[in-house]
């Protein structure tokens, strides 16, 4: 069972003070790196577009003409207060090599101008991919050591889809009258008749927290403290939410312990960069990190994005809306963005993660201007954040995934990251305490239904855990009643499913045996009945569903592989 994502085949990983990303350990990006999908008016077009060429580069862009069209692009979206000279300050070799065998290593694949001391501006050499890459109205593009280590995996990836669109893609007559028109209305939406008419500002403002020094103050001595983390961290910074945690946890990594059950003191967590040591951030950032099950290291620390929900659901109070979605799960560049800007414009940063040659990061995507671009926070202490394409060849000559273009990238987001209601998180020791349990992958196979006498709950979080507790509660009666249990599968492949079901009876937390009403496997759906007792008390009961694919039947405090777990209410009248 070996999942085709790249994005949960490794690790997150980032790498501190330049040095290069930790091979084998990175959870990566894509919504950079893969540079996707640009579409232009009418199939034909995409057709003529999508034509091979000889490989002769002779889609080259001269500095000089990269020159003009950032100088076009600040102008035409007035991105210039005054008159700042454009200075080159890096690019990258192609290393192209065409195919006729002629090699072409001293074109670069993109020119980065910075815009005086006020931005930058990023320029790709080839004229059959979007003209600008990226932008910043803000910061300066920082080289060398000070280059945000993910943002370097970005810039390969930008090579890497240049250097395919030398060699694959032909300029034609129909490259050439889209490019003109995106450089006219400077729109790098895919649809290039609708332009996006709202923007969102960067939601984390002057959030710009990074992952060492002084974040990483209580974890092992030279490791940060993580990417994921450190991007998880900075979204509940901007909700300074909860006012404290609930429960414990040991990381499935080294054994270490956090218990999350303290006061959060947002008001002594400055949201600028550290310029020295603090106690309640460091705190702060090493439990999100324990809570994810970070693996420490001096090279870079690392961890996978799908740990995010159960910890944000089940220790800091997060809405059961939290859930991880996969790009490569048949999304069009059209409905992925439009996620992004749904969620952003509901006031929801946006945790991005992704996979690519360059290695990579787990960052916030936190605002999209009315251009087609997302604004992105690196969690670099704020260096080279700004304004990045997600797209930029055409579909026609790529596709979604790069299945027709040989790059493999996976992108993968966190959404729903949002305080649930109006709960105002506070010690209650009459509460009962749930045991945790969840699968680490739910692509394969997980819960897409479940069913009680006439009542149906669809979901599809495909985050291992799902608590839906709160939105309401299956009616359930004394006697006879029926459940149906559906599963749902990322590929065409139908696995074998361990399905058990408990109903905490005398609400104390625990699950036992005496209270399973399901006990059955299939690859099916599976339908039955149970039947409650005539002395069963009136009230609010919590059902544990558990599907287990592959190795037995899972116990009610397990955290297996494959699969999926999710807790509802039921309600007795």
């Amino acid at each position: 069972m070996k999942r085709r994502s790249f994005v949960e085949s490794v690790w997150a990983s980032i790498s501190t003070l330049g040095k290069k990303l930790w091979r084998g350990v990175v959870v990566s990006f894509t919504a950079l790196v893969a540079i996707f999908a640009v579409s232009c008016s009418n199939q034909s077009r995409m057709s003529d577009i999508a034509e091979a060429t000889s490989g002769d580069a002779d889609a080259f862009v001269s500095e000089l003409e990269a020159q003009k069209i950032a100088e076009n692009f600040l102008k035409v979206n007035d991105l210039r207060s005054g008159g700042e000279q454009l200075t080159l300050v890096y690019t990258e070799p192609s290393n192209l090599r065409a195919n006729d065998g002629t090699e072409y290593s001293d074109l670069p694949a993109y020119y980065v101008y910075n815009i005086g001391d006020k931005g930058f501006i990023i320029v790709s050499a080839s004229e059959t991919t979007y003209p600008v890459l990226g932008y910043s109205e803000e910061n300066t593009f920082a080289v060398g050591d000070q280059m945000p280590d993910n943002l370097k995996a970005v810039l390969k990836g930008y090579a890497d889809e240049i250097r395919y669109s030398w060699k694959n893609i032909k300029s034609t007559d129909a490259t050439k009258q889209w490019r003109e028109g995106a450089l006219r209305s400077v729109n790098a939406d895919e649809a290039t008749t609708r332009v996006a008419a709202a923007s969102v500002k960067p939601l984390l403002g002057t959030i710009k927290w990074n992952q060492a020094p002084y974040y990483n103050d209580l974890c092992p001595t030279g490791t940060p403290v993580g990417c994921v983390a450190t991007a998880t961290s900075q979204i509940m910074r901007y909700w300074e939410y909860p006012s404290r945690g609930r429960g414990s946890h040991t990381s499935t990594v080294d054994g270490r312990s956090v218990n999350f059950d303290h006061p959060l003191n947002w008001s002594n967590m400055p949201k600028a960069t550290l310029r020295s040591p603090n106690r309640d951030v460091a705190q702060f950032c090493y439990d999100v990190a324990i809570g994810l099950n970070m693996q420490f290291s001096r090279k870079g620390s690392g961890t996978y994005q799908r740990y995010i929900p159960d910890l944000l659901v089940n220790h800091y109070y997060y809405d059961t809306t939290v859930r991880q979605l996969y790009r490569n799960t048949g999304y069009s560049a059209s409905q992925w963005h439009n996620i992004l800007r749904e969620e952003l414009s509901a006031g929801r940063p946006v945790q991005y993660a992704g996979s690519g040659r360059g290695g990579g990061h787990s960052f916030v995507c936190d605002g999209y201007d009315s251009r087609g671009y997302f604004s992105f926070n690196w969690g670099w202490g704020g260096s080279s954040d700004g304004y990045f394409l997600t797209n930029a060849l055409n579909p026609g000559s790529l596709g979604i995934g790069g299945g027709s273009g040989g790059f493999n990238y996976y992108q993968d987001i966190i959404i729903g990251i949002q305080p649930r209601g109006n709960v105002t998180p506070s010690p209650d020791p009459d509460q009962p305490t749930y045991p945790i349990s969840y699968a680490r992958d739910s692509y394969y196979a997980f819960i897409s239904g479940v069913g009680l006498n006439r009542y149906v709950a669809n979901s599809r979080t495909g985050s291992g855990y799902a608590d839906y507790t709160t939105i309401g509660s299956f009616p359930i009666s004394r006697g006879n009643n029926t459940i149906t249990l559906t599963p749902g599968f990322g590929t065409t492949n139908k696995y074998n499913n361990y399905w058990r079901v408990w109903i905490d009876f005398n609400n104390d937390g625990v699950f036992s045996r005496s209270e399973m009403i399901v006990n059955t496997s299939s690859s099916q759906v599976v339908s039955g009945q149970f039947s409650l007792s005539n002395n069963l008390q009136s009230g609010s009961y919590r059902m544990r569903v558990s599907m287990k694919t592959y190795d037995g039947y899972p116990a009610p405090d397990e955290i297996f592989t494959y699969g999926e777990v999710e807790d509802y209410s039921v309600v007795v009248r």
